[in-house]
C-alpha cells in the first residue's frame, strides 16, 4: 500500500468552535428565537388570539389564560404582578427615605426582583408565542385542569363527566345504578368488574373516614377556621385541624380515584375486556406498580414530618400568634387566649415598617451574596483540587487527600467553633499580628483605631463576611473534591484522545468536554447545596450569632428567623412570615432551575 506525500504530510484537522447545544452562540440564538417568532405568531392567528398575543405583553400571565390554561396563566399573572409590585415599592421607600440601607444592599435587591420579574416575563413571552404557533398547526394545548375536568369544551371532549354521562346514557338499568350508588359507596361499583382488591381498601377507607370525622375530624376541621374549641389551646387546635383537612384532601383523591376506576372498567367492558381479578391486581401491587406501594411510606413521611409543618407556619404568620400591643409582644397560645386571624396584617407589618423592611432587605440581599459565594467557591475549589490531584505526575494522592478530608470527619460545630475562637478579639490571630508589629502598623496606617490594641475580625463586617466565604470554602472543599475526584475518574478516555488527534488544547478539552460532563453530572446536587446555604444555619450562627433578637449585618434568613422566635420575648407570626418567603425563594429557586438543567431534560443521556 503507497501513499502520496502530501497525503502523508497533510496536517491534522484542528477541533473546530462549532456552535454546539451548550455554546454561547446558540444560548443567545434560543434567547432571541421568541421575539422573531411572535410577529409570525400573531399574523397567523384568529381575532381572539391575536387579541390574547397582544394583552400578554403589558399582562404576563394573561395570554395564557385567554388561551385556556388558567392554572398557568394565574400563577404568571400573579408572580409577574407581585414581583412588579415590590419592585416600585422598594425603590419608592428608597426614594423618600422611609428606609435606609447601603447602596450596595439596595443594588443586590432591587437586581434580584428586577431579574425575577423579567424572568416572569420573558417565560411568559415565550410560551405565549409557542402557543400561539402550536395552536396555527392545529395542536392542541394542555388547558386548564379544573376546566378539564369539570367541562366539556371543544379541546376538551373525553373529560371524566362527559364521559360518565356517555356511559350513563348507553349502560343498561343495572350498570346505571351501580354508578349511581357508587356517588354514595366507594368501591362498590368496581368490584362488579375484577376491581375486588381496590373496591375493599376504599370501601374501608370510607367507612374509616367516616367514623374518624363523626368522632374528631368534623370538630378539628371546625375548629381550625375558629380557632376557638372550648378548653384546647388555639396551636393545638391548628395542629389537629391541619390533619384534618390533609386527611380530607387524601379521602377526596381516592373518591376521585374510585369514580375514575369506575368509567373506565365500565368502557372495558363494554369492549368485552374485564379487571385484572385478585391474581391480577396482587401482581400489579408486587411487580408493575411497586413503586406505588414502596413510595406510600415515604410520602406519609413526607406529608407527616414536612407539609403539615409547613402549612401549620403559613397558617401561624396570618393569626395573632404573638400579640403585639404598646407594650410590646408577648406570647399567646394559651387555651384561654385563644387566637384569632388577623389576615395579611403580620406581612404589613413586616413591609409596612421602616426598620423591619429595612432590616429584611439587608437580610435577604446578603443571604443571597453568601449563597451564591457559598455554593460555587467551593464547587469550583473542588473541581480545582480535584482537577489537580488527578494529574498522573502528584504523588502521594491518598495523603493529600486525607489531610484534606480530615475537617469532614470532624463535626462541623467543633470546626466553626475553633475558628472563631481564633479570630476573636483577644485570640491567637490578633495575638499573632501584635507579636509581629502588624497591629502598630495598622494603626499608624489608620486601618484601625490608635486604641484598640486588636483587629475586629467578627465586629466589622467587611471581614466578618469575608472570614465566613473563606471558612466555608476550607469546610466545603473536601466534599465537592471527593464527589468531582470520583467524577473525573468516569469520563470516558475515549474523548480526550479523540480530542487530542483533533488537535484540541487544554482550554478547548476542558470547556468541550471536562465542565460540560461535570455540570451535567452535579447540576442536582449544585442546585441543592444552593438552597441549603441560604438556610445554612451552622456556619453563620457558630461564627457570628448572638441571641440579641436584632438582624446582624452577617445574618441570612434563617438565623435572623432563629433570634425573632427565640428570643426573650418571642414574635412567632413574625417569624413564619419571614419562614413563607425563605420557602417560597428556596422552592421557586430550586424547582425553575432543576427543571430548566440538562440534568432533568435529558435524563437518559449518560445511562
Amino acid at each position: 500500500m503507497s501513499h502520496s506525500t502530501s497525503e502523508i504530510r497533510k496536517p491534522r484537522p484542528r477541533m473546530q468552535e462549532s456552535p454546539s447545544r451548550g455554546s454561547l452562540y446558540n444560548k443567545v440564538a434560543r434567547f432571541i428565537l421568541p421575539f422573531q417568532n411572535y410577529p409570525s405568531a400573531i399574523k397567523g392567528s384568529t381575532t381572539y388570539r391575536k387579541v390574547a398575543g397582544i394583552l400578554n405583553l403589558p399582562f404576563a400571565g394573561l395570554g395564557s389564560i385567554l388561551l385556556g390554561e388558567i392554572e398557568v396563566g394565574l400563577g404568571l399573572f400573579a408572580a409577574y404582578g407581585l414581583l412588579g409590585f415590590l419592585f416600585v415599592y422598594v425603590i419608592q421607600c428608597l426614594s423618600t427615605g422611609f428606609i435606609s440601607i447601603s447602596g450596595f444592599d439596595a443594588f443586590v435587591v432591587l437586581a434580584i426582583i428586577l431579574f425575577g420579574f423579567l424572568s416572569c416575563w420573558y417565560g411568559s413571552f415565550s410560551k405565549n408565542t409557542s402557543d400561539l404557533l402550536r395552536l396555527q398547526k392545529g395542536k392542541k394545548l394542555k388547558g386548564s385542569y379544573l376546566v378539564a375536568l369539570f367541562l366539556t369544551t371543544k379541546n376538551n371532549a373525553d373529560n371524566f363527566f362527559s364521559r360518565y354521562r356517555e356511559q350513563f346514557r348507553i349502560s343498561p338499568s343495572r350498570v346505571k345504578s351501580r354508578m349511581i350508588y357508587s356517588w354514595f359507596i366507594m368501591g362498590v361499583g368496581i368490584m362488579f368488574y375484577d376491581h375486588l382488591l381496590k373496591g375493599i381498601f376504599l370501601l374501608a377507607a370510607q367507612i374509616l373516614y367516616l367514623s374518624y370525622m363523626i368522632a374528631v375530624g368534623a370538630s378539628d376541621l371546625l375548629g381550625l377556621f375558629t380557632l376557638h374549641q372550648e378548653g384546647i389551646a388555639s396551636n393545638e387546635t391548628m395542629v389537629y385541624g391541619t390533619v384534618a383537612l390533609a386527611i380530607t384532601v387524601a379521602f377526596v383523591l381516592c373518591y376521585c380515584s374510585s369514580m375514575k376506576t369506575l368509567v373506565d372498567s365500565i368502557e372495558l367492558s363494554n369492549e368485552g375486556k374485564r379487571g385484572p381479578g385478585v391474581k391480577g391486581e396482587l401482581s400489579l401491587v408486587i411487580n408493575e406498580k411497586f413503586y406505588v406501594t414502596g413510595l406510600i411510606v415515604p410520602i406519609l413521611g413526607a406529608i407527616a414530618f414536612t407539609v403539615i409543618p409547613i402549612f401549620f407556619m403559613v397558617l401561624v404568620a396570618f393569626t395573632d400568634y404573638t400579640k403585639v400591643d404598646g407594650a410590646g409582644t408577648f406570647p399567646n397560645p394559651l387555651a384561654d387566649q385563644y387566637l384569632n386571624w388577623v389576615g395579611f396584617e403580620t406581612f404589613f407589618r413586616l413591609f409596612g415598617s421602616a426598620q423591619n423592611l429595612a432590616d429584611m432587605l439587608k437580610v435577604f440581599s446578603w443571604t443571597m451574596i453568601w449563597a451564591i459565594l457559598a455554593t460555587f467557591t467551593c464547587y469550583f475549589g473542588g473541581l480545582f483540587l480535584a482537577m489537580l490531584l488527578n494529574k498522573k505526575s502528584i504523588k502521594g494522592k491518598v495523603i493529600y487527600r486525607s489531610l484534606l478530608v480530615i475537617s469532614m470527619a470532624l463535626p462541623q460545630f467543633v470546626s466553626l467553633l475553633v475558628m472563631r475562637t481564633l479570630f476573636v478579639n483577644n485570640g491567637p490571630i490578633n495575638q499573632l499580628l501584635n507579636d509581629w508589629g502588624w497591629i502598630e502598623w495598622m494603626q499608624n496606617n489608620g486601618w484601625i483605631s490608635e486604641y484598640d490594641s486588636f483587629v475586629n475580625f467578627w465586629g466589622t463586617p467587611s471581614l466578618a463576611k469575608t472570614l465566613i466565604i473563606l471558612i466555608n470554602m476550607w469546610v466545603g472543599i473536601p466534599y465537592y473534591m471527593l464527589l468531582m475526584s470520583g467524577l473525573l475518574i468516569n469520563i470516558p478516555k475515549d474523548y480526550y484522545e479523540a480530542a487530542t488527534i483533533e488537535g484540541a488544547n487544554g482550554r478547548q478539552t476542558f470547556t468541550k468536554i471536562t465542565m460540560p460532563y461535570i455540570i451535567y453530572m452535579t447540576a442536582p446536587a449544585l442546585i441543592t447545596s444552593f438552597v441549603s446555604n441560604i438556610n445554612n444555619f451552622n456556619v453563620i450562627w457558630f461564627l457570628t450569632g448572638n441571641a440579641d433578637g436584632k438582624a446582624d449585618d452577617t445574618d441570612i434568613l434563617i438565623t435572623w428567623l432563629y433570634k425573632i422566635t427565640m428570643k426573650s420575648v418571642p414574635d412567632y407570626n413574625f417569624g413564619a412570615a419571614i419562614g413563607i418567603i425563605m420557602f417560597i425563594v428556596s422552592a421557586s429557586v430550586s424547582l425553575i432551575v432543576f427543571h430548566r438543567s440538562n440534568s432533568f431534560k435529558n435524563e437518559e443521556e449518560f445511562r
